[in-house]
């Protein structure tokens, strides 16, 4: 009998230490009061005022980097669910999401362009050993390669996006 209680009651805090552990989010995507996170190799959303949050994804592999398009209604991600990281898009409600890239190369979701296009990084047609920024149409999947992406910024307003060249070498390069 006090085995049995003993095992309940490990039970019960157990339950209780895993409701108030705050879990590990990242890659959070704002827009307005929605938010988009990854979390347990899924995207999740929920809103800016906290709550319950609905899983958006739940394939196997991992889907990760979500970017709200700047109307709010879709989601771009990263996934790896068939091979390497690819690029999807799904509407933000909910539903069934669309494979963009086809590459085998990666693709990492970057951000929206204030005209409705996607941002990602990717080794594909790259003669470089570092990505290169893409643009991407959700309507048809066309690449638009741009410039290098081994370090870019976006503006706050969305109208301007700048990408440089490291300083140095990535220390790899200095080990071959």
């Amino acid at each position: 009998m006090r085995l049995w209680i003993s095992a309940a009651l490990l039970l019960v805090s157990s339950l209780c230490s895993a409701q108030s552990s705050p879990g590990y989010l990242r890659f959070p995507s704002v827009h307005g009061d929605t938010v988009v996170f990854t979390a347990e190799g899924d995207l999740w959303r929920t809103t800016t005022a906290g709550g319950p949050a609905a899983r958006l994804t739940s394939r196997a592999g991992d889907g990760v980097r979500g970017a709200i398009s700047p109307d709010g209604q879709w989601l771009a991600y990263t996934a790896a669910y068939d091979g390497p990281a690819e690029l999807y898009v799904m509407p933000l409600a909910g539903g069934i999401p669309r494979r963009l890239t086809w590459s085998g190369e990666g693709a990492q979701v970057r951000g929206w362009t204030p005209g409705g296009e996607i941002l990602v990084a990717t080794y594909r047609a790259s003669t470089l050993r570092e990505p290169q920024l893409a643009i991407v149409s959700p309507a048809t999947s066309a690449m638009r390669k741009r410039c290098p992406a081994t370090a870019w910024s976006t503006s706050r307003a969305r109208r301007c996006t700048c990408s440089t060249w490291p300083a140095a070498p990535p220390p790899r390069w200095r080990s071959r």
